[in-house]
């Protein structure tokens, strides 16, 4: 049956399709008479992925791990025979402004013919592709774009997107537990956030979990510096004659690496801990000795490349060198989910080709996404039927000097991994509504 050698191969590929393995292996039903049948018409022309995602700019330190994960995802279900025996080939655009991304995306959606989505960083950018994806019945997976209006205002009941990145807000809660595990005595807090809307929303949950978390902690000073802001200095001044405890910087992409270097040279970190929502998203390579060591560093509360341990996990260990051996360099937080996001939807094709016999429309792959669950190189990873948003055990670590890495990494033995039932809100529920209302 040729639906069940393509399955094989698929899983035969080893650790690197652990989706494909896994989930075929153990999930799917076993060969019955619609997995025998096949379409009466066949296709047999290339199956055409969208890829979109920030190439230029500061954005770029997490907009090319994207792209890089993706092409890693493809190139691994292509030497095992494609999907369902169609290669897949990419057509890449560009993410910048809304104005520009809309025009792309559509230019991918109704020029380029495109059957599959996978892209999208930045929050302006997914409030405006989701109903647009919807409105065009294009299957769309977001990467990022993690901004809570997209399925509790924009896209309430969604049929073709997804997000696979955990909600932005659950990045800030887990950032103040992560404070209120290593630095439960802190009394004076500062931040710094992106005037955007991952900072705007970073800064409402931040405040609400340091009155629960942490009620004798003072936040005594917040700035805001607009994106891609290159010069640091007014808020570095700021911030020494504030003299905080802890300082939240929720920078994102290469405006964080600027930040947190310019600092340095003020000598800030003399007396202030450093706390990241974001930093170590980006690949570990960016970072050099200059950054302090015990600094609690996220990962955008998702994934990083030394965890789980490599040891403990095949799964990352194989994603990690297989990423290794394509790109010379380890993945950042994006590169991973860009790569799994693009397992999905290999794997909704799959699935629901074997409980048809037919080849899938988008309506078929969407709905055997939803409510979707498999292993990923960071852990168990599922796509909640309701909203369409995936959730996953979010990690967060501190920043050590470790023999055989030449950058700062995690410290593996003082890694804070937190359940994702005690800091993800469920379906249709905004953060700050979750913190207020839960015990």
């Amino acid at each position: 049956m040729r639906f069940r050698r393509d399955v094989l191969k698929l899983a035969l590929v080893g650790a690197l399709a652990f989706a494909a393995g896994r989930f075929t292996q153990n999930t799917l039903p076993q060969n019955t008479s619609n997995t025998a049948t096949t379409a009466k018409t066949e296709p047999t022309q290339p199956v055409k992925l969208g890829l979109q995602t920030i190439l230029t700019g500061p954005g770029v330190v997490i907009g090319a791990p994207l792209l890089k994960g993706a092409q890693l995802a493809v190139k691994t279900i292509n030497e095992a025979g494609g999907l369902l025996n169609r290669k897949i080939e990419t057509v890449v655009r560009e993410e910048s402004g809304i104005d520009q991304t809309l025009k792309e995306f559509r230019r991918m959606a109704l020029v380029e013919n495109v059957d599959y989505y996978v892209g999208a960083i930045e929050s302006v950018n997914t409030v405006v592709l989701g109903p647009e994806a919807e409105s065009l019945g294009l299957l769309a997976i977001f990467v990022d774009g993690g901004t809570e209006s997209l399925f509790i205002e924009k896209v309430p009941r969604p049929r073709a997107i997804f997000r696979t990145s955990n909600i932005d807000t659950v990045d800030a809660y887990v950032t103040v537990s992560a404070i209120k595990h290593w630095f439960r005595n802190v009394e004076r807090i500062a931040a710094v956030y992106p005037d955007d809307v991952y900072g705007q929303l970073t800064s409402e949950v931040v405040e609400k979990a340091v009155k629960k978390l942490l009620p004798s902690a003072e936040v005594v000073y917040t700035g805001w510096p607009p994106p891609f802001t290159t010069d640091y200095s007014i808020h570095i001044t700021s911030l020494l004659g504030k003299k905080p405890d802890i300082l939240i910087a929720a920078l994102w992409g290469g405006d964080f690496i600027t930040f947190y270097k310019q600092a340095y040279s003020y000598n800030l970190f003399k007396d202030v801990k450093l706390v990241s929502t974001y930093g170590f998203s980006a690949p570990p390579h960016y970072y050099g000795w200059d950054l302090p060591e015990g600094s609690i560093m996220g990962a955008h509360a998702n994934y990083y490349f030394l965890y789980p341990p490599w040891g403990s996990r095949k799964l990352n260990k194989d994603f990690n060198e297989a990423y290794f051996k394509m790109w010379n360099e380890y993945p950042g937080t994006h590169a991973e989910l860009a790569y799994l996001s693009t397992f999905a939807i290999a794997l909704g094709v799959m699935k629901s080709f074997q409980e048809t016999g037919e080849h899938p429309d988008t309506t078929q792959v969407s709905r055997s996404i939803e409510g979707l669950g498999f292993e990923a190189p960071g852990g168990y990873v599922h796509y909640r039927s309701e909203d369409h948003q995936a959730v996953r055990n979010p990690p967060i670590g501190r920043s050590k000097r470790l023999d055989g890495w030449k950058f700062p990494v995690w410290d593996p033995s003082d890694v804070l991994a937190l359940p994702k039932e005690r800091v993800v809100p469920p379906p249709g529920v905004r953060m700050v509504k979750w913190i207020e209302e839960s015990s």
